[in-house]
Order: C-alpha cells, then sequence, then structure tokens
C-alpha cells in the first residue's frame, strides 16, 4: 500500500485545523478602530486643531529643550504668556505606563525646568496645552532623551 494517500489526508486535515485555530484566535482579538465616544472625542480633537492653528505664530517663540549633560527638560513659552494656565502632557509612544502631566508652571521669563533623569531613554513627545487670554494654545515636539551611558 502507498503512503501517499495517508500522507495527502494528513496535510489536508493539518491545513484545516491550522485555519480553525488561526480564525478562532482571530475572531477573539480586540479589534476596536472607533472610540466609544468618538463625537465627543471628535470635537476635542477640533479644538485642539484649532489651538495648534492659534499656536502657529507663536512658533519661533516656543522652545522645547533638552539637556543631556544636565538632565534637564527647558518649556520655554512667550514671556507674554508667562502667567497661564495650563499642563505639560510627556508621552512615551512605546509605554503608555510612563506617560505623565505636569502641571505648567513658568517662571517670569516665561521658562519650565523639568528633571528627566529618571526617565527612560528613547522618543518622547512634550505635548503642551495652555490657556492664555481667554485663548487656548497647545503645542507639540518630540524628544530624544539619551541613556547615561551616550
Amino acid at each position: 500500500m502507498s503512503p501517499w494517500p495517508l500522507g495527502i489526508v494528513t496535510t489536508f486535515v493539518m491545513f484545516i485545523s491550522g485555519a480553525a485555530i488561526f480564525i478562532t484566535w482571530a475572531v477573539g482579538q480586540n479589534m476596536d478602530l472607533v472610540r466609544k465616544d468618538y463625537y465627543e472625542h471628535e470635537i476635542l480633537f477640533q479644538q485642539r486643531i484649532d489651538a495648534q492653528h492659534r499656536t502657529d505664530y507663536l512658533r519661533a517663540q516656543i522652545a522645547v529643550t533638552y539637556d543631556a549633560r544636565t538632565g534637564r527638560l527647558r518649556v520655554k513659552l512667550p514671556e507674554t504668556h508667562a502667567a497661564v494656565t495650563g499642563r505639560i502632557h510627556v508621552y512615551r509612544p512605546s509605554d503608555a505606563s510612563l506617560d505623565s502631566d505636569i502641571p505648567l508652571a513658568l517662571e517670569s521669563a516665561g521658562a519650565q525646568d523639568i528633571d528627566v533623569r529618571t526617565w527612560k531613554a528613547g522618543l518622547w513627545k512634550v505635548q503642551i496645552s495652555w490657556a492664555a487670554n481667554g485663548q487656548k494654545y497647545y503645542h507639540e515636539e518630540p524628544i530624544l532623551i539619551r541613556s547615561t551611558g551616550d
């Protein structure tokens, strides 16, 4: 008796079993691509876009700089916005558990220093949102934190 029929049947059974296992696994995955609060979030997103456009004319006066030597991050806003309310959200794209919010507390020159020596090395996004003169502003800038060995 030839082993070919048994081999062909075994191959088909293994293929169908593998496909069934994969389909079962794929159906069980969470594939939500849209938020449950989509419309509310869309309004907030539009407000952020408006705040970014308002910030465009101030771009030359805004600076986010990282000094690896001192391990400090410096956020500088226009001096006319020194007495504002807002927050600095630091966002780590590769690990959301490291994200944090820092209250915006500018000195009179419009700058704030943040100690980042405990932050992990890698890409971070600094998102600054503030309100001044009844208007909301938003600025986002990526920074690269280097490890102490670099």
